[in-house]
């Protein structure tokens, strides 16, 4: 094929389709009519003489020349969009971007109003939205342009990504002021004996640390009691002082669980690693602007607030046997 021939605009609403598998939600996403977008499919099928996508139940589903341009036009996408990206000035103060960041439940509680207080002062135009789903689908979305950066604990996250840790910082146990039993310290008997409220989020390894600790009060013949689990950090510090369960959690979680002065922080009576909280980014905006300042402002963050009150000084984190 004769490039001189060929609209390369056309490679960005393959990649548009590609991602989304709907002619409506990629125009949107590339700011393009409807028509307009039905009518790039057609003349990319006419140039590369196959239907390149088909409807298959709510969306399209693509054919095999499909998938096998896929890989070399997005990696393609990518090296154009680093080059010409390495060339812009982002300004803060009057950029009106928008940053997709994939944070875990306890990120998004501890760490993002602290976010959101500086870029308000920063950068009062730029626009922060947060994303959930599961590691397999934000490592897509991170490849594909859908995710900005991702910032937690995340044991499973993918390999080729660039990484920045932010800070390392152990578990800690929950407990009432008011419990019955735990004040002040918790033994190993006391914390197997004691009902449990599990915390399992669906984003981020925190199952992995949790269970750790399950195996670990195993090995000394003491079963945990679970009573409840929870999948998010929302009323967690309610139900604790409100009864004589206990958690173990991230120590910045406890720490907020805490504020309200009705729950009581301590260490665990068993040793566990630390969790690695790290912000991590694709290839595709290691060069660009507006990701290089956030990643800057990330890292500025925690170097002047929570590296200083979490930081933990054993960051050499064993996780090899704790399942993922």
């Amino acid at each position: 094929m004769d490039l001189r021939s060929f609209d390369l605009n056309l490679l960005l609403v393959f990649d548009a389709l590609l991602r989304t598998r709907s002619v409506t939600v990629a125009a949107e996403q590339t700011g393009m009519r409807q028509s307009s977008m039905s009518g790039a499919l057609t003349r990319l099928r006419t140039a590369l003489n196959d239907p390149l996508f088909v409807k298959c139940g709510a969306g399209m589903a693509p054919t095999g020349l499909a998938l096998e341009l896929a890989g070399p036009v997005q990696a393609g996408l990518v090296q154009i969009t680093s080059a010409l990206a390495a060339r812009e000035v982002f300004d803060p103060a009057t950029s009106k971007r928008r940053f997709v960041l994939y944070m875990s439940d306890t990120a998004q509680l501890v760490f993002l109003p602290s976010l959101l207080e500086v870029i308000r002062r920063e950068a009062p135009g730029v626009e922060v939205q947060t994303c959930q789903c599961d590691i397999r689908q934000a490592n897509r979305m991170m490849a594909e342009g859908g995710i900005d950066l991702a910032v937690g604990f995340f044991l499973t996250i993918d390999e080729s990504l660039h990484r920045s840790t932010l800070f390392e910082s152990p578990y800690a146990l929950i407990a009432s002021i008011s419990h019955p039993s735990i004040q002040g310290s918790c033994t190993l008997e006391q914390l197997a004996a004691a009902p449990h409220l599990v915390y399992r989020p669906a984003v981020g390894s925190h199952r992995a640390i949790d269970e750790g600790i399950f195996e670990m009060l195993a090995q000394f013949a003491k079963p945990r009691r679970k009573v409840l689990e929870v999948s998010h950090g929302l009323g967690l510090a309610e139900v604790i002082a409100r009864t004589d369960l206990v958690a173990c959690i991230p120590r910045p979680l406890a720490e907020l669980c805490a504020r309200g002065n009705q729950v009581q922080v301590l260490p665990l009576p068993v040793t566990m690693p630390t969790m690695t909280i790290a912000q991590y980014w694709h290839e595709r905006v290691h060069r660009d602007g507006g990701s290089v300042w956030l990643r800057g402002l990330m890292r500025r963050l925690f170097r002047e607030g929570w590296r200083n009150d979490h930081a933990v000084v054993d960051s050499t984190s064993d996780f090899s046997h704790i399942p993922s």
